[in-house]
């Protein structure tokens, strides 16, 4: 990201195989994921 910034993303999701790859692949591409089940 430039200039350090972080973009948080919010991901909804109730199964947590989806939310574990959704969240390593958003990390991998600089994104903060908050997550709510």
């Amino acid at each position: 990201m430039a200039d350090g910034q972080v973009t948080r993303v919010l991901l909804v999701e109730d199964d947590p195989n989806i939310v574990d790859l959704i969240r390593s692949n958003l990390a991998v591409r600089g994104f903060d994921a908050v997550v709510s089940t």
